[in-house]
């Protein structure tokens, strides 16, 4: 590829990149204030907590996994498949052989 293709990858990433921080910040903000007015002025017990930290942490990672692929990949490979290099690409967690990639 040439250096402009590779300028124009890399803002389209970095705007993106930005664009999903930003965003899974206020994601996790607003559910984390939400829960810290749901639990307010209740008790739990080690069972409890542990299954609240437990459901955050799998919310966490699946919150985090799908405005990652909505929000960078999704455009970014669109972008790589506009300047004609969709047979190079692949996208993030699929494994088949793709030439560049293995």
């Amino acid at each position: 590829m040439r250096k402009t293709e590779y300028d124009r990858l890399n803002k389209v990433l970095g705007w993106r990149t930005s664009l999903y921080y930003t965003s899974a910040t206020l994601t996790h903000f607003m559910y984390m204030a939400y829960a810290s007015y749901f639990f307010r002025f209740r008790t739990l017990n080690k069972l409890q907590v542990l299954g609240v930290g437990t459901a955050y942490f799998f919310a966490f990672n699946f919150i985090n996994n799908m405005q990652h692929k909505v929000i960078v990949e999704r455009p970014f490979l669109q972008e790589v498949r506009n300047m004609g290099l969709g047979k190079h690409v692949q996208p993030n967690g699929t494994f088949g052989p793709r030439m560049l990639n293995f």
